[in-house]
């Protein structure tokens, strides 16, 4: 069955429908046109009218009548005053009514140009309240930015040069202080200004380097130019240190620059070109003003002191930037810099490079910027061989090396045997090897040993220099002041020496020896040297250092209460190489014409060195139990003593007492008859004679230090009592 429900109505019945509404839409039409003319009728003429036909001129003021005449665009509420039924039925909304009333100005905006966004409204007290934004385009606003900063780049290079046009001969004298007071104290606000908004934000602010570096442009052609130019130095040098990386910025590719990039990589892109342009400015500028030529007799002695100060304040900024920023761009150019600053004739400055030079050895961890000193000091030289200053050298003795790269730093002999053993595999096993060699190398790499592998390499290439360094000199000027720090390099890093070197070295330090002028310090030095090379890789060669015994014997009776301390310190430490290190090597005779020889320079020295020397005749007896025959009085042997002999091995010591032992007991410092006391008694552990525990446990150098220590203090503590 069908089901009951609504009838479907058919088309006919709803295009009746359709027809009838259309019908009264057209009428509706009619009616609102009709309407709106008789409303245009109705609104009076106001822009035809004169001022003297007005309606309102009886009610209105003079000024109320010239507003509404000056703003009839505006009195829109005119137009609908009369005509309009309020009665009348709302009309129903269509899609193309809202084009009149969308697209029309608002009242608030009318007769403005600017361009706003409307937001949302805020509800206050039952009102609503209208909000909106001005918006900017961006085109405006880069112009804006481009004109501030043009502006301020005007006023910057007013700032730094319109004080040089001042004329002060015109002014009196209290007038011209005034005046470059007053210069000085806008400058440093200035700076002070720039260096704060730098550090705060270097991204924003990085262009204010430049306008620092304009300052600096400045001639120094009075006082005032002089002390903003030192101050400008040192504010770049503290901005550059706070704001360099820790990592060297490297330069983009062609394919990288074509590439697109996201706003943060273009902002630091810009922040890195930017500072890497004033940093090489700044550091061009120092070096300037540090290569300025030294005389000059058209300048006045104050104008001279003033170059002098400029000179000193560059120097110095150089030499902490090199400290602080070693591991940034640049660093060869900041390295080329400083170090012929290291031989300047101005103490201040060559001080400040030599320091400089020494905390990057110590804080350089990888080895880099150390290798690249070295090479610029090697460099100094070749060039200036005889005119290096010692402690120009003496900087290399910083360096923190404790292992080199023995693999790289093999000989020869080895190098070769490792080409010929390569030559003699076939083509298959060559490439066997290379493919190991490249395994190795990515273990390393997962096991973090890559800069460790470095390290080693850096320093080898370091010892390799510092060695070529120290040979040059001890070959082409033997007599010059640089042997003694040339001598104490090779004691420190005489371990490091190649064999291969070996030969030349030693006969190079023979003939030195041999030569006999080099003084004391020098000869014992050099002895200490041979010695330290023989300790280390020489072990392997059989090489018996009888002049070395000889020379070093001959020159220490000459030792007396005169030289300084150095001296001492460096007796004992040459002692203890020369026969405590070498007890299976060094014979009886010398060990007994040694003992003679210290007991008698114990006679002729300060109190503290007495004792320590006493200290080594107790090592003796301790090590060699064949010294008891220096306590004997009768004869061992054929031969008399011969105190006159330079060579230990023929002096005939053993037949000889020391007898230098009982002046001693009668020495004026009771320590000094304390020790003596104990040696005479061949140095007991126990029993009559014996030391207290904490000074029979102490060795020769201890027991000078200990006793200069206090005789030093007794000294201050008698001149305040006086």
């Amino acid at each position: 069955m069908r089901k009951k429900g609504k009838g479907k109505t058919s088309n006919v019945k709803i295009a009746n429908k359709n027809q009838a509404k259309l019908k009264k839409k057209a009428k509706m039409k009619e009616k609102t046109k009709q309407l709106r003319k008789q409303a245009k009728e109705q609104v009076p003429e106001v822009e035809s009218q004169p001022e003297s036909e007005v309606e309102c001129e009886d009610t209105l003021d003079a000024e109320d009548l010239q507003y509404y005449q000056d703003n009839l665009s505006n009195i829109s509420f005119l137009k609908n005053e009369k005509g309009i039924n309020k009665k009348a039925k709302k009309r129903k909304w269509q899609e193309g009514d809202e084009s009149s009333y969308e697209k029309a100005p608002r009242n608030s905006f009318a007769g403005d140009e600017k361009v706003y966004k409307r937001l949302l409204p805020v509800k206050m007290k039952n009102k609503i309240i209208p909000q909106s934004r001005e918006i900017i385009p961006k085109s405006e606003e880069e112009d804006k930015s481009d004109s501030e900063s043009q502006n301020e780049d005007v006023d910057d290079e007013e700032f730094a040069f319109n004080h040089q046009d001042d004329d002060f001969t015109n002014l009196s004298a209290a007038e011209q202080m005034l005046v470059k007071e007053e210069h000085l104290t806008k400058a440093k606000q200035k700076m002070a200004l720039f260096a704060l908004s730098i550090i705060e934000n270097p991204n924003e602010h990085i262009s204010r380097l430049r306008e620092l570096l304009l300052m600096l442009q400045n001639p120094t052609s009075s006082d005032v130019d002089v002390a903003i130019n030192k101050l400008g130095m040192i504010t770049l040098m503290e901005i550059f240190k706070d704001i360099v990386p820790g990592y060297k910025i490297r330069k983009l590719t062609e394919k990288e620059q074509q590439q697109k990039m996201s706003k943060e990589f273009k902002v630091l892109h810009s922040f890195e070109e930017s500072l890497l342009k004033s940093y090489k400015h700044y550091l061009e500028y120092l070096w300037s003003v540090v290569s300025q030529p030294k005389d000059d007799s058209t300048l006045s002695q104050t104008k001279l002191n003033d170059k002098k100060v400029m000179k000193e304040v560059a120097t110095q900024c150089l030499c902490k930037l090199l400290v602080s920023c070693y591991h940034f761009n640049f660093r060869s150019e900041l390295i080329s810099f400083v170090v012929p600053c290291m031989n300047l004739f101005n103490k201040v400055s060559s001080n400040a490079a030599c320091e400089a030079v020494k905390e990057v050895f110590k804080i350089d961890k990888l080895g880099a910027a150390s290798l690249e000193i070295v090479k610029g000091i090697e460099d100094l030289v070749k060039k200036k061989i005889s005119l290096v200053k010692p402690k120009v050298l003496s900087t290399l003795l910083s360096l923190k090396i404790k292992e080199i790269d023995i693999a790289q730093a093999k000989s020869k002999a080895e190098k070769e045997k490792h080409k010929q053993k390569l030559m003699k595999m076939s083509r298959r096993e060559r490439k066997r090897e290379k493919q190991m060699e490249r395994l190795q190398n990515e273990l390393l790499e997962t096991k973090a040993s890559e800069d460790k592998k470095k390290k080693l390499e850096y320093n080898t290439r370091i010892i390799q220099h510092v060695f070529a360094t120290y040979v040059r000199i001890l070959k082409k000027s033997p007599d010059c002041a640089l042997v003694t720090v040339v001598l104490e390099g090779l004691t420190k890093f005489a371990h490091f020496v190649n064999i291969d070197y070996f030969e030349d070295l030693f006969s190079t330090l023979k003939s030195m020896i041999a030569s006999q002028s080099l003084t004391l310090q020098q000869t014992i030095q050099c002895t200490l040297t041979a010695f330290m090379i023989l300790s280390g890789q020489g072990n392997v060669l059989n090489i018996d250092p009888v002049h070395f015994y000889k020379y070093f014997y001959h020159r220490i009776i000459s030792l007396n209460a005169g030289e300084s301390s150095e001296y001492m310190l460096l007796l004992l430490n040459t002692l203890e190489e020369t026969i405590f290190k070498r007890k299976r090597q060094i014979t009886k005779h010398r060990v007994l014409a040694f003992m003679k020889r210290l007991s008698t320079i114990a006679l002729q020295t300060l109190p503290e060195a007495s004792i320590a020397l006493l200290g080594v005749v107790r090592s003796l007896i301790h090590s060699f139990p064949y010294t008891d025959v220096m306590f004997e009085n009768e004869q061992s042997g054929s031969g008399q003593f011969m105190p006159e002999v330079n060579d230990p091995e023929y002096s005939h010591a053993h037949n000889s007492s020391l007898w230098e032992l009982a002046i001693l007991q009668k020495h004026v410092c009771p320590d000094v008859v304390k020790f003596t006391n104990y040696v005479a008694h061949q140095a007991p552990l126990s029993g009559k004679g014996q030391l207290p525990a904490h000074l029979s446990k102490l060795s020769a150098v201890d027991l000078y230090e200990k006793y200069h220590e206090e005789t030093i203090t007794k000294f201050a503590n008698s001149k305040l009592n006086k």
